[in-house]
């Protein structure tokens, strides 16, 4: 909690530092990498943000907001096949996902996968 703060408050520094030792004490706490993510993400660090994402998801696998994060964060550094697998993940949890749906059409049609987004 205190991490997410300092991230509000604009410090990134202290913002990470916090989560780093609150996920070296609670390795297993998902908001605490979710948090870390967004952090480094506005931070300009996109690969460690997609880590942090990647871990997250790894321990809430059906959580579809995180996986909608993970598939955003996935399309942020380039991963095409990341960002479809973690959409269609999510959506296959729950298939009422808008963003998710609106996301997948262009990125299946400049993949020229014209049958996915039929």
């Amino acid at each position: 909690m205190l991490g997410a703060l300092h991230g509000e408050m604009g410090d990134m520094a202290k913002a990470m530092e916090h989560l780093e030792k609150a996920i070296a004490i609670n390795p297993a706490d998902s908001y605490s990498h979710l948090t870390l993510g967004h952090i480094k993400s506005a931070s300009g660090d996109e690969q460690a943000a997609l880590e942090a994402f990647k871990k997250c998801a790894e321990l809430s696998p059906e959580d579809t907001q995180i996986l909608c994060t993970l598939a955003s964060q996935c399309y942020k550094t380039g991963d095409v096949e990341g960002t479809i697998s973690n959409f269609e993940r999510a959506l296959t949890l729950d298939d009422s996902i808008y963003d998710a749906w609106k996301m997948l059409a262009p990125i299946h049609f400049q993949n020229n996968n014209i049958q996915a987004t039929e």
